[in-house]
């Protein structure tokens, strides 16, 4: 829908004296008072996407009604005003329905568009969810998006399908090296065949070796999945016990080993080497093009000042959405375990919605402002009241 976001043209319904409509286009009509605009919606999908136009619209929050609009600018505070009003006080419906104008009254037809608090995944973007929150769990794909969900075991393997995710945008967590087949295996059957398997730090906890991961990743139920290994470890830094060999060259021969394994970070405070992302830039410049993926925290990187083990802040949502959006990385996931709730969650997705990882749903919304009297000029002459007001189409959105 070309321009969709942009301020729509007015119409007005003229009785006796012109009304002045600034610089917009307009359409100006003679109706008689007896007779009615039959207003018909527009099918209710959102199947087309288009981007606010910044230069010209402004995305605020109404504060008595708390709806988020889209508008234009150089609106009057008076308009909105009344609009938010109309809005805190109707329940505004989105069925066809007749509007006849009172005798006597100017009338001007104005398109806003309403933001909604549902979300859709940006065209190559994939954005994963690990929690063991139920509501968090039972609304991350329909209502915020989310593409992918972590799952331990096949209950969740079927509960997550059950609500709506493939089986190939799951990643299910591998226990050890010993239960780490029959996992697989159970993960397998009735033609449950997940997307990813992953290995939680396994150098920095010592629990695998070049050789556990190779063989899982070479074993014939996973060898066409992904392995996907977490790590916290600046690359360049030396293991403790195995001075002066550093966490890239132990990881870096096994991530190069086979093609199907790859490595996250899950460093989410930062230290004194570097902040979080930081470390994202110097993961992507040691790995290379088997760092695809990292992990954020739900509570840590929410942008609210949660201290690094030097004092600094961490790195916010938005901050990291950003240096994947820089090095290329198309996937990031969300460690929600145990922390967060529903309203975390929002605030996470408008963060990524910002940066473009997702997509927002917006309500056409069209107000019908009126004004009687011999002093109507829109927007400043005369005294204006909303009329009417209804829903007649919706769309995702980018930022």
């Amino acid at each position: 829908m070309k321009n969709s976001i942009r301020l729509l043209a007015f119409f007005v319904i003229l009785f006796s004296l012109p009304i002045m409509l600034g610089s917009c286009s307009s359409e100006s009509t003679l109706t008689s008072p007896n007779e009615s605009k039959v207003i018909t919606m527009a099918k209710t999908v959102a199947t087309v996407t288009s981007s606010i136009n910044h230069s010209t619209d402004t995305v605020i929050t109404l504060p008595r009604s708390g709806k988020t609009i889209v508008i234009d600018k150089n609106l009057p505070a008076d308009k909105i005003a009344l609009l938010d009003n109309y809005l805190s006080t109707h329940n505004i419906s989105n069925k066809p329905q007749t509007v006849k104008p009172y005798a006597g009254y100017y009338q001007v037809t104005i398109s806003y568009w309403e933001m909604e608090n549902q979300f859709s995944p940006a065209p190559g973007k994939n954005l994963g969810i690990c929690t063991n929150i139920i509501p968090i769990w039972k609304t991350a794909s329909p209502y915020y998006g989310f593409t992918s969900i972590y799952v331990n075991n096949t209950d969740d393997i079927d509960s997550a399908y059950h609500d709506g995710y493939s089986y190939d945008n799951m990643m299910l967590g591998l226990t050890n090296y010993n239960t780490a087949f029959s996992q697989i295996d159970a993960s397998n059957s009735y033609g449950r065949h997940v997307g990813s398997y992953y290995i939680d730090e396994p150098i920095e906890k010592g629990t695998w070796d070049d050789y556990t991961i190779e063989s899982v990743a070479s074993y014939s139920g996973a060898s066409s999945r992904r392995i996907m290994l977490g790590s916290y470890k600046w690359p360049v830094v030396p293991q403790y016990w195995s001075f002066p060999v550093t966490y890239g060259q132990k990881y870096g021969p096994i991530v190069s080993s086979l093609g199907n394994i790859y490595i996250m970070c899950d460093e989410y405070h930062g230290n004194c080497l570097g902040h979080t992302s930081d470390y994202w830039n110097e993961f992507k410049g040691y790995y290379i093009s088997k760092n695809i993926s990292n992990w954020l925290d739900v509570t840590i990187n929410n942008g609210y000042g949660n201290a690094s083990s030097c004092g600094y802040a961490a790195t916010s949502w938005s901050t990291l959405l950003y240096t994947a959006n820089y090095n290329g990385i198309g996937e990031v996931w969300l460690y929600a375990v145990d922390e967060g709730d529903e309203t975390a969650i929002l605030n996470f997705c408008l963060s990524a919605w910002q940066m473009h990882w997702n997509l927002r749903l917006q309500k056409h919304l069209v107000i019908i402002y009126q004004c009687s009297g011999l002093n109507c000029s829109w927007p400043d002459g005369g005294n204006w009241t909303v009329y009417a007001a209804y829903y007649d189409d919706q769309q995702w959105v980018y930022y």
